[in-house]
């Protein structure tokens, strides 16, 4: 009885273990079927490829505001329309900036004629006062030199003058000592004809001999030929005195002509000076015109650069598309009153791309030109393809308002995004397909 009862115990017990090692076995065979399937995926496919779902539709948005400050009198464009490049959106109120084109172009005129009027007055002036000056400066040099040649010939005249006196002052002192000479000489002739004259009485009577008169005749006539030697020589220093008192008179009369000479040439001097101070002065007035014409040419080109600045603004008055997009966020309506860069409306550009961060761990075999599978939220069944056009050199919290400071506190390691730039290759205007920027977008880059 106890036999039975313990093989009854026994056998549900085995096959219970047999059931359980059933379903370990098919739970062992499922996750050897899915790892093996994971390891296919991956060998097949993941390891070609990278994706994220942290991407984003981008593009060219412009903020369109005005240049001037006005009132709106009239809106040409509603949210959502379609704009061409340079087509006007809005018109600004022009009346105020055409009365300022109206004045400057008045102030312009008027600045012009002040230019004309100084023209011909320089005109008038003269333009050949540069060569009249030019002509009385080499004038007064030609004077001036005139006077120093001059005082060297009043130099000259006067040095001639004082060898003229030298001259007579020897000459007279020569015709002084040669009459000194005449004197002593013919002092001499008259004893020697008186001892002559004594001794012819002598000889007659045989008192002395005849060798002795011939002593005393011959003694007589050398003395009378120098008596006449002495006049002679008198006679000539004379001469050269008269002479030297002729050349004298002639040097101081040269002298007073040079002297004379040198007041006219100074008197021409004074002439030339003043012609010179003329000269000076109408090229003062020359100049003075001159900086005149010149004011006057730099008012009409301020008034020339005023009257386009004016037109400038009167040309900003009309708002025009810088170029081709949709309107987006209006915040303006006709009749407001708008100030200089204050936000109108929105242009999106049609020049969109996907910006992706990926983690930095999928960037290993990343690189530019590689092609790009991308599935965009809004439009599921829409599949575009792209290529890598460039990877942006920093993380995205790198460039936050507030980057991370990992040097202070306690650092916790996180995989950083990296901004990937992805351009779309099938696409030629984005905003016709419907695409914003800021939807959301899977791409799936082929890395391998």
């Amino acid at each position: 009885m106890a036999a039975a009862n313990d093989h009854q115990a026994h056998a549900p017990a085995g096959r219970v273990t047999e059931a359980r090692r059933r379903k370990m076995k098919a739970f062992l065979g499922v996750v050897a079927a899915a790892a093996i399937a994971l390891f296919l995926y991956y060998w097949l496919h993941a390891r070609f490829y990278v994706s994220t779902d942290d991407a984003f539709i981008d593009g060219r948005i412009v903020s369109i505001s005005p240049r001037v400050a006005g009132h709106v009198s009239r809106l040409l464009v509603n949210d959502n329309d379609m704009v061409t490049s340079g087509q006007l959106m809005v018109v600004l109120d022009p009346r105020d900036f055409q009365a300022r084109v109206d004045l400057q172009q008045a102030a312009l005129e008027a600045a012009e004629a002040r230019a004309k009027a100084a023209e011909i007055q320089l005109s008038l002036t003269g333009v050949t006062s540069p060569a009249g000056e030019q002509q009385a400066s080499w004038g007064l040099r030609q004077t001036e030199s005139v006077v120093a040649a001059a005082e060297q010939a009043y130099a000259a005249a006067l040095k001639a003058v004082a060898q003229a006196q030298a001259d007579l002052d020897k000459n007279l002192a020569a015709a002084e000592s040669s009459k000194a000479q005449v004197d002593a000489s013919s002092a001499e002739a008259v004893k020697d004809k008186r001892d002559l004259e004594r001794n012819i009485a002598l000889r007659k009577s045989g008192t002395i001999s005849q060798q002795e008169f011939d002593v005393i005749e011959t003694r007589s006539r050398a003395a009378n030929a120098l008596l006449r030697a002495a006049e002679r020589r008198y006679q000539q220093d004379q001469a050269n005195a008269r002479a030297s008192e002729a050349a004298l008179a002639a040097a101081r009369e040269q002298a007073k002509a040079a002297q004379s000479q040198i007041g006219v040439a100074r008197a021409q001097v004074g002439q030339a000076q003043g012609k010179l101070t003329a000269a000076a002065t109408v090229e003062q007035a020359l100049a003075l015109n001159r900086a005149q014409l010149a004011q006057a040419r730099a008012e009409a080109a301020q008034a020339r650069a005023a009257l386009e600045q004016a037109r400038l603004d009167l040309s900003y008055t009309g708002i025009r598309a810088p170029r081709a997009g949709r309107i987006t966020k209006r915040g303006i309506e006709a009749g407001a009153y708008v100030q200089v860069g204050q936000p109108l409306f929105a242009l999106v550009a049609d020049e969109m791309w996907v910006t992706a961060n990926f983690k930095e761990t999928q960037l290993a075999h990343m690189k530019a030109g590689q092609p790009v599978t991308i599935e965009i939220d809004a439009f599921p069944r829409l599949e575009l393809r792209g290529r890598v056009d460039s990877i942006q050199s920093g993380t995205g919290a790198r460039f936050s308002l507030l980057p991370p400071e990992n040097a202070t506190g306690n650092f916790v390691k996180i995989v950083q995004r990296v901004p990937v730039k992805i351009e779309f290759d099938n696409v030629s205007s984005p905003l016709k397909l419907g695409l914003a920027p800021g939807m959301s977008v899977i791409p799936e880059v082929r890395v391998r």
